[in-house]
């Protein structure tokens, strides 16, 4: 599914419109940042699509390619899962019936964001992957919003189980879909503004890592922060008047339900009252076979439930999901991104197009706001939608909850707010906590350690808390004690190291562990590596940092020696500080990273590899700080670690500005940033 998401969670958008690349300034600054300056918001747009296509244009086309169902003919087999995945949930179908939401104004910025993919690909035609992408229609890439959160949602892995033969299941909460976003009223801050911190955790590379960009145009657009590679207007971060960040939530946002087909009428499934014809949808696939294209032909089925299909045993399930009704999410993160204050940001909230994603919100009016985000389902009260539902029409919803419904806080007594993907019940204080109860937003109920830490440090803060102490919260790398994982491995500190005497040595090393994930920690590689091998056997997720972790004494054993000889294997005793175990590769140095899953400044790797490295895949995307005084931005701080361009060589490191912990500085006045550009050019 991680692969499918990455390829996929691009947005870019475009229709044809007549744009002058000479109004545009592309302004790169010390870190390869682009500004983009222009004359009207469709311009800047250009410029961004420019800009990013200069640093990821590979990423880019690949969504282009699936949403026109050329990606068997590109890949091959490979490929050909994803052309089944667009034809079998009908895009064109969901596309059609939604395009007139979307306004005339947000057609124009695709019109730019297309032709400058399209001049880009003419412009250096050596970059193109497969020429029968282009030209890009508007209609390809709006789709790709559908595919985005689609799979945002568990739609592959539900479509996947019932093609191969397995019982449809509930969304994988395994992925480390994370992030933090907290902010703090003027009330508790030494400076008397208003801080927000934005900080979301995933892939370092690829398509679902994040790009950033500050975009500002003649018409009073001027905004900075991060987008996925692709995305035509920022996604999270600050204009000249309030800034926001998203946390993912796991919402209930797919239900799979099993037809009541008719005992002896072929293909008729119960409607209320009497029966229905399900309509056939047969469809080619053209996959790549050597130096050939094969055609496959595939069938599936629609339902008044939604996209239909049959199992191996003979069963039919439906899959519907809010995800399907998103083609106007690019529309309203644009909208948010325009607000002026609290209440045009709530009427951008009010399109209803953003499937999920929780909000945290402050502004230079001191408002704090956090939101459980989603296209919540107004469903009936009287079925479980937790598990397989029995195909009645009373099941199939068709609305979904207005904001006022919502689990929403604004301007707690206690003066801040937070979110770690943690429940939604507690979003602040205590006192807050019943409001907030909505079914089917809580699919992981409880504190992870990154809210346990959160709140401890919160709590251990006497008087108020200056900026440079706000922002070492989201650098925090300690495991906290009240968090469900350490409670969990309590055992490990009642064994009796001379009971085991061939890992005497390794046990008491990791009894006598700080919890620190520092990188100069002599017993943190240790540890990590130990539960790495544990998570690995025994299947476990991210969703456990919440749940914790089932381990007995011999798992946990087995995971320590394991952990034990690949550190002297191939370093040479036992005990390696993370700085030393855990590299990310730039080009041809490697840098040395820090940090656990689940903490404020997390890393998740992948497995140990046979040169002795733990190579990390998801963490810090994007670390984003900023404080406002009544005017606006007083100062914006952020950081993007993991950004690759081919032009890396031209500009600073940031993965080293991460492990020293330093910040580059944003300006979003013209002046000021083109004093400071290392380079100006437009977009021809």
């Amino acid at each position: 599914m991680l692969y499918f998401l990455s390829v996929l969670l691009i947005c870019p958008l475009f229709a044809q419109q007549k744009i002058e690349p000479k109004s545009i300034d592309i302004v790169r600054d010390s870190f390869g940042m682009p500004h983009i300056f222009a004359p009207t918001n469709p311009a800047v747009v250009y410029g961004l699509a420019w800009a990013n296509a200069e640093d990821n244009f590979e990423a880019m086309q690949e969504t282009v390619l699936i949403s026109k169902g050329l990606m068997g003919r590109y890949k091959g087999k490979e490929g050909a899962a994803f052309d089944y995945f667009v034809k079998a949930i009908d895009l064109d179908r969901h596309y059609e019936a939604q395009k007139d939401q979307l306004s005339d104004e947000f057609m124009q910025l695709l019109s730019a964001y297309v032709t400058a993919l399209n001049d880009f690909a003419k412009k250096q035609p050596e970059r193109v992957l497969f020429k029968r992408a282009f030209p890009v229609t508007e209609k390809d890439i709006l789709k790709v919003y559908l595919l985005s959160f689609a799979a945002l949602s568990g739609l592959p892995d539900a479509l996947g189980d019932i093609v191969e033969g397995r019982e449809p299941g509930a969304f994988s909460q395994e992925a480390p879909l994370g992030s933090n976003a907290y902010a703090m009223s003027k009330s508790r801050t030494a400076s008397g503004q208003t801080y927000l911190a934005i900080n979301p955790h995933f892939m370092l590379e690829g398509p679902l890592s994040f790009y950033e960009a500050h975009l500002c145009s003649e018409e009073g657009w001027n905004i900075t922060g991060a987008l996925f590679q692709g995305g035509t207007s920022v996604f999270m971060g600050n204009n000249e008047h309030l800034g926001w960040g998203h946390t993912f939530n796991y919402l209930d946002l797919l239900d799979i339900f099993e037809l009541d087909m008719h005992p002896k009428k072929k293909k008729q499934y119960r409607w209320g009252e009497g029966y229905k014809k399900l309509q056939t949808r047969r469809f080619w696939l053209k996959v790549k076979v050597g130096a050939f294209v094969l055609p496959v032909r595939r069938k599936t089925y629609w339902s008044e439930f939604g996209p239909t299909f049959k199992a191996a045993n003979g069963k039919y399930y439906a899959l519907r999901s809010p995800a399907l009704d998103a083609l106007a999410a690019g529309q309203q993160f644009y909208e948010m991104g325009k607000a002026k204050n609290l209440q045009e940001f709530k009427t951008a909230l009010d399109q209803n197009a953003l499937p999920l994603f929780n909000i945290v919100y402050a502004d230079k009016e001191d408002n704090l706001l956090y939101l459980c985000n989603g296209m919540i389902p107004q469903r009936p009260d009287s079925f479980d939608y937790s598990g397989i539902l029995l195909g009645k029409k009373e099941n199939c919803w068709n609305n979904y909850l207005p904001l006022e419904e919502k689990p929403l806080l604004q301007n707690p007594d206690c003066g801040y707010l937070f979110n770690t993907n943690n429940t939604p019940t507690i979003a602040s204080c205590d006192s807050v906590q019943e409001e907030m109860k909505v079914p089917y937003t809580d699919l992981r109920p409880g504190l992870n350690n990154r809210a346990h830490r959160f709140l401890e440090l919160i709590e251990a803060e006497i008087g108020l808390l200056n900026w440079a102490d706000f922002k070492a919260i989201k650098f925090d790398q300690q495991l906290s004690k009240a968090s469900p994982f350490y409670q969990s491995i309590q055992f490990i500190y009642d064994l009796k190291p001379e009971d085991y005497p061939h890992l005497r040595k390794p046990l008491k090393e990791l009894q006598n562990w700080s919890l620190s994930a520092d990188a100069k920690d002599p017993r943190a590689g240790l540890f990590l590596l130990t539960f790495q091998y544990i998570f690995k056997e025994k299947g476990y997720g991210d969703e456990v940092f919440i749940s914790g972790p089932k381990i007995n004494t011999a798992e946990l054993l087995a995971g320590l020696e394991k952990a034990s000889r690949y550190l002297y294997k191939h370093h040479n005793k036992l005990l390696v500080p993370i700085s030393e175990l855990a590299r990310y590769q730039r080009g041809e140095q490697w840098q040395p990273t820090s940090g656990f899953p689940d903490m404020l400044s997390p890393t998740y790797y992948d497995m140990p590899n046979e040169d002795g490295q733990l190579v990390p895949s998801f963490g810090d995307t994007y670390i984003h700080f900023v404080r406002f005084n009544e005017n606006g931005p007083a100062q914006i701080q952020t950081l993007l670690p993991y950004f690759k361009s081919p032009q890396i060589q031209a500009y600073k490191d940031q993965v080293e500005a991460l492990e020293k912990r330093s910040l580059k500085t944003v300006e979003m006045d013209k002046i000021k940033v083109m004093k400071s550009a290392l380079k100006i050019y437009h977009p021809e």
